[in-house]
């Protein structure tokens, strides 16, 4: 018998398709047919997880001992569904090895034997394969069964290497090809590496050795990259990526990158080096050349319709331009796009692009990234591949809570030579009359997307060049009859003062900075599918420009702005934009004639000077913090030295911040020319994500912060809050002196519930359309006060209001020391009142009251739309939180925790399901 390999090796493969769980030892392997050895052989077998499938791969090696991954071929895969069974066995005669332990693979008649020489390996093998089964089982229950359909190319792979066995050993990665890619929203890299640095026992893989970085983001984390690497997606499915340093950037450039803000892994900047970018930004007329770059910018609503080909939109002038930008909406409408992060529709649709792309020009991918049905694909001609760099993607949902991605924006940033661009696709909020939810998305997408390959993040504003594509969804104030009157005529200038976001260009903190060229063509929506004529359905939208493009920075000229109405398969017709954009291109010998100038100048100014500054105050004092309505104030510093002053907030000993969750600064760092000062906003803000620990006294709202000017001394600037607002918890609200309750339940929650019921049980979308914050604001204030009688706002405002009240409280509906019990019985009906028998009785009758009000909600399903596993999912996660130092609740989430984050999302939601199902009777 052959013992267990010693041999250690590293995966190498870019697995960035799915997540290898596990790489178990090499064991022998029995194919059995009833009680016959018919083959035996050292096989290996890595345990995969596909966004919450598993399926154990099993392998051959063409060598003896296998030492790297190129020796080895899949010959074999086993998805684990209902129909695997997993035990482990004695030998049974002398084909076996004797005192070994057989684990037994079982499908139907088939049944695979694999020798394993230490026991303790065999059980540990068994209990994570059968977790994984036990994971299945309770995900088919719930309703969210796996068809295992991209189990078929890696079975067609199995074939081709049967055929090839006995000639030509193919060393290509399995996982190359996939579409799928379950980090897609997380904000960590598709090369993933599993490293072991000794053979361990069983499944005790160290999965904080993993290498990740950002693919595409939209997945809502605060993770800080490690590492920078920029990387370009060819367009025959490789990945090439570009990785510099800090000191290869110096030597091409003396010393310097432009940008403050560096990518992630690369040493700091010195002050002396901040300063000199500083000066070189100010004389970039001195050694920069504008050279021009032609920009195709396209956006179109496919209402989730297949594929076509897209020459007559993509390919339709004479000269190929040099960057693509092409934005789609509501690419999936399937209620899988909203619960899993893939979708057959996505590689159709990019693959359609890629066809369709100029035919005079070869281009490369920059980066794709997808949310939900929002998709944004960046392209760029090969010939510039070289100049492009620093590639980063990021997401932001506005759907309801802010967290679902039905709606919402997606953003691809990069460097091309020294001029930083950034492209933005986002899908807006319906409806004729809510203009105010687009504006107030768009100030979310905005102030939310977050470049997190470097530190600090980049945001929009810090970028040379912003496009902004997609289905803004703005419409027309004007009669139906009115609008296609003045289309029919051609009289378009006279729409155009009616339209929503014509007005908001002018108004809008955030539209005001951008342009949108003269709109020549006709409305873009709402079409019959397949046709060119206006809605003529039941409903009758009136006909509106949705679809735009915007632009802003320096030096961008626009040179055509069109709509494309031969292609018909959607209600929308595809817009397209061609710009000149001037891109800052540096002249190598005049830079380092500028750049030697400089460092002259700064070494006699070194020499002699030392920054000096004063600060308007050192202590702030908020009054009157309120849930989800910012405060700010201002820190005044003027630079009274003779020499720039660059300052910077620094961290405190042991901290990982320099400041609060609740405290934003802007902007932290910046450099103060002498005689000049800088106005900082310091901003308090407590919302949804942090509000419950103020509340159950785990926060308050108190902090230092350090100040520190490079070369120089610190300062150090405290915050204190004077009063607060603090909900408490279901255990002292509505309790008068002697101890006796009021209500049931907090009269807050009964109003919210009652308003709901009242005015909103027939609302269609209810639960799924985000509120407004002013309504929520005046929410809040009318809970407080009591005033005025009935609560204002729409009905979504006040259906967010009770999601926000459960999430802000000190304790959740279900208290903290019962999360793990109710997680364990979540299979369980029975066992799950068990555990709700022990819950106190204030948090009980709460659970009871709102279980109640959603049943009753679901009785009215045909006219609101509501579906019990939707309601399910959702409130699962309000009614059940992780307790506050729990594994998952803090901290960053590793590719092992992410997969225990998962687990529990759907057991809560199977937990509330059984009480939204059956009436709860004790």
């Amino acid at each position: 018998m052959v013992t267990a390999c010693k041999t250690t090796f590293r995966l190498q493969w870019k697995c960035h398709k799915h997540q290898v769980l596990n790489f178990l030892r090499n064991l022998h392997c029995h194919s059995v047919e009833g009680e016959n050895v018919i083959d035996k052989a050292k096989k290996y077998i890595c345990l995969i997880e596909r966004q919450g499938d598993h399926a154990l791969f099993i392998y051959s090696s063409f060598k003896s001992p296998c030492k790297t991954e190129a020796d080895l071929f899949l010959q074999d895969v086993l998805p684990i569904d209902g129909e695997l069974r997993v035990v482990t066995e004695p030998p049974r005669d002398k084909a076996f090895g004797t005192g070994s332990i057989l684990l037994a693979f079982q499908v139907k008649e088939n049944k695979h034997l694999y020798e394993m020489s230490e026991s303790n390996v065999a059980d540990s093998c068994q209990k994570k394969i059968k977790e994984a089964i036990d994971l299945q089982t309770q995900n088919a229950g719930f309703g969210l069964p796996s068809s295992f359909s991209w189990l078929d190319k890696y079975r067609n792979e199995i074939k081709g290497n049967i055929a090839r066995e006995s000639k030509v050993v193919d060393n290509s990665n399995p996982f190359s090809t996939d579409v799928f890619d379950p980090l897609r929203y997380m904000n960590i890299d598709k090369s993933v590496q599993l490293v072991t640095d000794e053979v361990k026992m069983g499944f005790e893989d160290d999965f904080s050795q993993m290498n990740v970085q950002n693919n595409d983001t939209n997945f809502q984390t605060n993770m800080k990259k490690s590492s920078s690497k920029d990387s370009l997606d060819f367009l025959d499915g490789r990945e090439t990526e570009f990785t510099e340093s800090l000191d290869k950037m110096a030597a091409k450039e003396l010393g310097l990158k432009p940008g403050t803000n560096m990518a992630a892994g690369l040493k700091p900047l010195t002050a002396r080096e901040t300063l000199v970018e500083c000066l070189l930004k100010k004389r970039q007329s001195e050694y920069v050349n504008l050279e021009t770059f032609r920009v195709f910018v396209g956006t179109w609503n496919v209402n989730g319709q297949n594929s076509t080909t897209l020459e007559e939109w993509l390919s339709c002038d004479k000269d190929p331009p040099d960057i693509y930008a092409v934005g789609f909406q509501e690419l999936d409408t399937s209620n899988q796009a909203y619960i899993f992060t893939d979708s057959a529709r996505e590689p159709e649709w990019q693959d359609a692009v890629h066809k369709s792309l100029h035919p005079k020009a070869r281009y490369q991918k920059v980066k794709s990234i997808r949310l939900v049905g929002v998709m944004l694909l960046v392209y760029i001609k090969e010939t510039h591949v070289q100049h492009c760099k620093l590639i980063d993607t990021d997401s932001v949902p506005t759907g309801i809570m802010g967290m679902l991605g039905n709606k919402g924006g997606v953003g691809v940033r990069f460097s091309l030579h020294d001029t930083t661009l950034c492209f933005i696709n986002s899908h807006l909020a319906a409806h004729q009359e809510e203009f105010e939810r687009r504006n107030q998305d768009t100030q979310d997408i905005e102030s939310r997307m977050k470049f997190k390959q470097f530190l600090p993040p980049l945001t929009v504003h810090d970028h040379d060049l912003v496009f902004w594509l997609g289905d803004l969804n703005y419409r027309i104030d004007l009669d139906i009859n009115e609008v296609k009157e003045n289309v029919l005529k051609g009289a378009l200038g006279k729409l155009l003062p009616h339209d929503q976001l014509y007005r908001q260009l002018h108004t809008h903190p955030v539209y005001k900075t951008y342009t949108e060229g003269e709109i020549n063509f006709v409305p873009t929506y709402r079409y019959d599918p397949g046709t060119d004529n206006f809605d003529s359905s039941e409903k009758k939208r009136n006909p509106a420009w949705c679809d735009r493009i915007l632009y802003k920075g320096v030096g961008i000229r626009q040179i055509v702005y069109r709509s494309h109405p031969t292609l018909r398969i959607s209600d929308h017709k595809p817009v397209s934009a061609i710009f000149d954009a001037g891109i800052k291109v540096v002249e190598t010998k005049r830079y380092k004639k500028v750049y030697e100038d400089i460092m002259k100048k700064l070494d006699r100014l070194e020499n002699d000077f030392l920054p000096q500054v004063t600060l308007a105050q050192k202590e702030f004092q908020f009054k009157d913090i309120k849930f989800g309505e910012p405060r700010e104030q201002i820190l005044a510093i003027a630079n009274i030295g003779q020499v720039p002053v660059t300052y910077e907030f620094i961290n405190k000993l042991e901290e990982d911040s320099y400041c609060k969750e609740w405290l934003s600064v802007e902007p932290y760092t910046c450099v103060v020319f002498p005689g000049d000062s800088i106005e900082i906003s310091l901003e308090v803000n407590v919302d949804k994500t942090i509000a419950y620990r103020f509340n159950c006294g785990h926060e308050k709202i108190e902090d230092i912060l350090v100040l520190h000017l490079q070369d120089g001394k610190d300062f150090f600037i405290s915050f204190l809050l004077l009063s607060q607002e603090r909900p408490g918890s279901l255990d002292n609200v509505d309790v008068l002196a002697e101890g006796v309750r009021l209500y049931a339940c907090p009269k807050e929650l009964f109003r919210l519930v009652d308003h709901i019921w009242q005015y909103g049980r027939h609302q269609e979308d209810l639960f799924r359309q985000p509120g407004l914050k002013t309504d929520i604001h005046q929410i809040r204030d009318c809970l407080d006060t009591g005033i005025p009688e009935m609560l204002p706002g729409s009905i979504h405002s006040v259906a967010e209001a009770l999601v926000l009240f459960l999430e802000a409280l000190a304790e959740p509906v279900v208290p903290y020391n019962m999360y793990e019990t109710c997680l364990e019985c979540c299979n369980n009906y029975f066992m799950c009142k068990q555990a709700m028998s022990k819950v106190p009785d204030c948090h009980r009758n709460v659970f009871k009251y709102l279980c109640n009000f959603l049943r009753e909600l679901l009785g009215e399903g045909k006219r609101n739309n509501l579906e019990i596993r939707y309601l399910a999912q959702m409130f699962g996660d309000v009614f059940l939180r992780q307790p506050p130092m729990s594994r998952l609740s803090s901290g960053k989430l590793g590719n092992a925790r992410r997969h225990l984050a998962r687990s529990d999302d759907m057991k809560k939601s199977a937990f509330l399901y059984h009480f939204l199902a059956h009436p709860y009777d004790e």
